[in-house]
């Protein structure tokens, strides 16, 4: 990662918990990403090791294994209290609208690599902030892969939500972007009922938003 080499022997621990204490977002999601990196650094020394045997670019595969090792001696101070901030970290920089976390929510592979609490925990902030109208999070919830359990009717009501609060051209160009890019999947699926759901819920998403920012 490309603020390791600041890290020494302190490890990420220190830096988790400074994270969680302070107020900035891009801390707070560099720090989940330390964490999703302790959780996955064994499985992926291992990989780099399997494809090193197997001949496959074997110094780089090496090097890699050479970083594996330090990362994993970097996340000794790292414990399950420090894992367990996980879920608010993430919802606090998904609440800040960073660009890299709602491209995490989309992607299967953040959602695969939490256990079953965390992912439950995340899933269920990611609807409180939702479901009080905040734009960042509207689209968060909206886009998020299945793997993080939100019902289509969810989905719909907040991207409605979204789309109706940010009734703006640069908003409605940004909608259009996505589903050309496969971000917005078709509703066809959805019965009249789930429609129906879907706009009640949106709505309610919608009456949280303060006057002055509609």
């Amino acid at each position: 990662m490309n603020s390791a080499p600041r890290i020494g022997s302190e490890g990420y621990g220190p830096y988790i918990e400074r994270a969680y204490a302070g107020t900035d977002a891009a801390a707070a999601w560099e720090a989940v990403q330390w964490l999703r990196h302790c959780t996955t650094n064994e499985i992926r020394r291992q990989s780099f090791e399997q494809a090193r045997d197997r001949g496959v670019a074997p110094e780089m595969m090496t090097q890699m294994m050479v970083e594996a090792d330090a990362d994993a001696r970097r996340c000794q101070t790292v414990t399950a209290q420090h894992h367990a901030l996980l879920p608010e970290l993430a919802a606090r920089a998904g609440r800040a609208g960073l660009p890299e976390v709602r491209h995490a929510y989309v992607n299967s592979l953040f959602a695969r690599e939490l256990s079953a609490a965390q992912r439950q925990d995340v899933a269920q902030r990611m609807r409180r902030d939702a479901r009080a109208g905040l734009g960042p999070s509207l689209l968060n919830a909206a886009l998020s892969d299945a793997g993080w359990g939100l019902s289509d009717e969810e989905k719909f009501a907040f991207l409605l939500a979204y789309a109706t609060q940010f009734d703006q051209p640069g908003s409605l160009e940004l909608l259009r972007l996505l589903r050309e890019h496969g971000y917005l999947q078709p509703r066809g699926s959805l019965t009249r009922q789930q429609m129906a759901v879907a706009r009640e819920l949106g709505l309610r998403a919608l009456e949280q938003v303060p006057a002055r920012s509609r």
